[in-house]
């Protein structure tokens, strides 16, 4: 079967610096390929791939189709509804998979789309034009065939906004490449820290963990706290905020760190901290689960569906996060009950998994 996937998120040189919509969309393909070596996987790009990726599809039944674009709006809407609908009828596409989160409008195969969050549900989210999401949405019910959400509280969502249930499927990450490790960063040999995995940005809730961590940063002078991930234009803001907190020397930020060195600082960490309350599923909540590290999260229907009591939660507050930082650092008992709970119920999660989830589907659509 020949299947068609959007893989604009894969657009970085090398598949091992994608984050987030590339994570999943890069570990599903290379699972359905190698669970099902007989299908012909055509991956639709809006750049060049590079070399890394390249040889990535060449190793495996993948083959590409760049079809140029650019990030503009209005590019990104004629690229979506048009230019990539008239490639799917020229490489006679059978099934498509909207990784990205929609289908072309003037689609006329059959289809299925992942919905990672309702964007609309975070007031912030000034980045996604609302027009780009009406359309989209238009798109996806009039064509969707099946919808795929990839959390509990997705679905819960879809289902909100009108969305038959009877056409969501629930299919969740899966988390294979991370474990326990004795690799040790340079610069943070010996020190004790709290971590923060995620973009930058102030839509993830970091002030809130700057708040918090500052109410416990007297009692614990010698704890840091390392925020890995790619800013997205408001370090400096949040650098200006840690200076007002009076923390901003207790404050590392890692801007991008391999799969290999993220293990080591999910390892090396004291727990995690997840402050964002807008998460479709919650990646590095799962990731730090697998490495046995502890999280303390913000209250949120999907890192609750899967994290369940491998996770202290705490409400959406300054007083309610500091508590929770606060109990983490005080109880090493507790910290070793999340990590072993934690590394059990991460079992539960591969990408093997979601991928035959995901195949099953596949073949339930071609029999409609």
């Amino acid at each position: 079967m020949r299947v068609g996937f959007d893989v604009r998120q894969l657009v970085p040189p090398a598949p091992e610096k994608t984050a987030g919509i590339g994570t999943y969309s890069f570990n599903l393909l290379n699972e359905i390929a190698r669970q099902k070596p007989n299908w012909e996987l055509v991956l639709f790009f809006h750049h060049e791939p590079g070399n890394s990726m390249k040889k990535f599809m060449s190793e495996r039944n993948i083959r590409s189709v760049v079809i140029p674009g650019s990030r503009f709006m209005r590019n990104r809407l004629i690229w979506n509804h048009f230019l990539l609908a008239n490639a799917l009828k020229k490489e006679k596409i059978k099934l498509f998979h909207g990784l990205q989160g929609s289908i072309p409008l003037t689609c006329d195969c059959r289809a299925v789309v992942t919905i990672h969050n309702i964007q609309s549900k975070d007031s912030s989210n000034g980045f996604v034009p609302f027009l780009e999401r009406k359309i989209n949405g238009l798109a996806n019910r009039a064509k969707a065939s099946r919808f795929i959400a990839v959390s509990e509280a997705v679905k819960r969502d879809l289902v909100e906004s009108k969305v038959d249930s009877e056409k969501i499927e629930t299919i969740m990450h899966g988390c294979n490449e991370f474990g326990q490790t004795k690799k040790v960063l340079p610069g943070l040999v010996d020190k004790k820290f709290v971590l923060y995995v995620g973009t930058i940005t102030l839509r993830k809730n970091i002030g809130l963990l700057l708040e918090a961590f500052a109410n416990i940063s007297q009692e614990f002078p010698k704890l840091l706290l390392v925020l890995a991930g790619k800013d997205l234009g408001q370090r400096q803001q949040l650098k200006f905020k840690a200076e007002q907190l009076g923390i901003s020397e207790k404050i590392r930020f890692l801007e991008f760190v391999s799969r290999a060195e993220l293990s080591a600082l999910y390892t090396q960490a004291e727990f995690l901290a997840f402050p964002s309350l807008h998460e479709g599923f919650g990646l590095p909540v799962l990731e730090a689960m697998k490495c046995g590290c502890p999280v303390v999260s913000v209250r949120s229907g999907a890192v609750q569906d899967f994290g369940q009591d491998a996770v202290l939660f705490t409400e959406n507050n300054i007083e309610s996060f500091s508590q929770g930082l606060g109990q983490l650092v005080r109880d090493k008992d507790l910290r070793k009950s999340l990590s072993r709970k934690a590394m059990a119920r991460a079992k539960l999660f591969s990408w093997a998994n979601s991928a035959a989830s995901t195949i099953r589907l596949y073949g339930e659509i071609m029999k409609q």
